[in-house]
């Protein structure tokens, strides 16, 4: 829509990728992506969190060039992203600095916005929960093994285990993950 009834603004519009990141060296972000009529205020932002999404850096913006023309045909972004042994979100999120944006109520027959397919994400590992194990209160210990892991652990396969607060009924993001490596 074109504003927000709350704000009284044009409203952000974002979407991470369901999967947590660990960037090698080298590792690249690629999409692509293709302009539908943008104001020079709208913008797309290409952003990464290192922290479960309490805060984010702008790796890369893509901005409207004309009130008035939109892309003829599909660009490729590349985007590095810098080695990190912490996992990474990574989000793209459409906002306005400011005035009106074309949305598509109101140029129903034409293309607003920005659209975007195709991402992929090389020399990176991708980290999956394969199972989330409740601690008691009083834990101090926990034995990793294949009942507690969600699947079957491989001798030399590398594991990152987390913990994640729950307090108030209201889970808070993962904490530094710890590395292990399967021996036996």
């Amino acid at each position: 829509t074109s504003y927000d009834s709350i704000q009284r603004g044009v409203p952000q519009q974002f979407f991470e990728l369901q999967r947590e990141i660990l960037p090698k060296a080298k590792c690249k972000l690629t999409f692509m992506y293709r302009r539908g009529y943008m104001t020079r205020a709208s913008a797309l932002a290409v952003e990464m969190s290192s922290n479960g999404g309490l805060t984010w850096k702008t790796l890369s913006t893509i901005k409207g060039v004309s009130d008035t023309t939109y892309d003829m045909k599909a660009s490729t972004a590349n985007i590095s992203l810098p080695k990190s042994s912490t996992p990474v979100i990574i989000r793209f999120r459409y906002y306005s600095t400011g005035g009106a944006i074309y949305t598509h109520e109101a140029a129903p027959s034409s293309p607003t916005g920005i659209f975007i397919d195709d991402i992929t994400v090389k020399n990176a590992d991708w980290l999956e929960t394969k199972k989330a194990t409740t601690l008691s209160k009083t834990a101090k210990t926990f034995s990793f093994s294949a009942k507690n892991s969600g699947a079957k652990l491989v001798k030399g396969d590398q594991w990152h285990l987390r913990m994640r607060t729950k307090l108030g009924g209201k889970w808070f993001a993962h904490g530094p993950s710890r590395v292990v490596t399967v021996t036996k």
